[in-house]
């Protein structure tokens, strides 16, 4: 079993203000290596699309882009990036948050508004259905996949390699 552990950090050059920062272990990854993959390409592979994944989040954040109607919100991200049936937590933006000893802005307070789940899918944007919500959901309102805990990740790849073992007989 591979092992290993990767930190990012992304720091803007103007301001020096860490962007995102993170730290990788292996067993955390929540991928399943293929049987042709060695070690350290799946490690190499599976941390770089950790990565990317958070920077994306960070920075480009999945943010409602238009209401379409009460309980329908179009989001600003499409393609590969989402899929049919993807669960959402929907955040609006509150006020703006400061670092009382140095001033640096750390970003919005965020209150939840929403679950929805998408329910189609278009190259730049895709359409979600709220599921419940405890206020009016906002353009600009921050969406996130909920947290999945590692034992529901290993459950889903136990059973997808369970699922591709059978078709393979």
């Amino acid at each position: 079993v591979p092992s290993g552990y990767a930190n990012l950090r992304v720091i803007e050059v103007k301001t020096r203000q860490t962007l995102v920062a993170a730290a990788y272990q292996m067993d955390e990854l929540g991928a399943t290596r293929l049987d042709g993959d060695s070690p350290e390409t799946f490690l190499v592979e599976a941390t770089g699309r950790a990565m990317a994944e958070r920077i994306l989040e960070s920075i480009y954040p999945l943010k409602v882009a238009g209401l379409n109607g009460p309980d329908e919100i179009i989001l600003n991200r499409g393609g590969e990036a989402v899929a049919v049936g993807d669960r959402m937590e929907i955040f609006n933006p509150g006020e703006e948050l400061k670092d009382p000893s140095t001033g640096e802005s750390l970003g919005v307070a965020e209150r939840k508004a929403a679950t929805a789940e998408v329910i189609r899918v278009l190259p730049k944007v895709c359409y979600a259905k709220i599921l419940e919500k405890t206020e009016p959901v906002v353009v600009e309102a921050v969406c996130r996949k909920p947290q999945v805990s590692k034992e529901s990740e290993e459950r889903k790849a136990n059973s997808a390699k369970k699922s591709f073992d059978e078709l393979f007989k």
